[in-house]
């Protein structure tokens, strides 16, 4: 089965295969070759390590692999809370997106690229995991 890209940003393609998340961070033409090449690794590692840490304080992807530019993380069943949020009880759902942040600041991480397009609401369960950006 080929993988299915889901999403695409300026950063990284997303892309999903066998049940499975690969992020892979793009090459940038305008960057000299190897500063390009430790920025990629340099980031797809901090973002590794980051969602290591928050796994155990709040909904986050697990990180099956990773390497030079690419991470392999859990596919989380649901969908973009961008894409159902009309429809939910936005009040409940702020409320657990606060709790959230509370706990992902505790631990000195800042976001970045905080959107509605970056979180998925599980099905079932109405639980609200938080994704990395791009």
């Amino acid at each position: 089965m080929k993988p299915k890209i889901i999403q695409q940003g300026a950063e990284a393609i997303i892309t999903l295969n066998k049940n499975q998340i690969t992020k892979h961070r793009l090459k940038k033409s305008y960057r000299i070759k190897e500063l390009d090449e430790k920025l990629r690794f340099r980031r797809t590692k901090s973002e590794s390590k980051i969602l290591g840490k928050l796994k155990s304080i709040i909904n986050v992807p697990e990180v099956i692999s990773t390497d030079k530019e690419n991470i392999i993380l859990e596919n989380i069943e649901g969908e973009k809370l961008s894409d159902s949020l009309e429809e939910l009880d936005y009040k409940k759902i702020c409320k657990e997106l606060g709790e959230t942040l509370t706990k992902l600041h505790d631990q000195d991480i800042v976001h970045g690229d905080l959107t509605t397009s970056n979180m998925i609401l599980s099905k079932g369960n109405e639980k609200l995991t938080l994704l990395t950006s791009d």
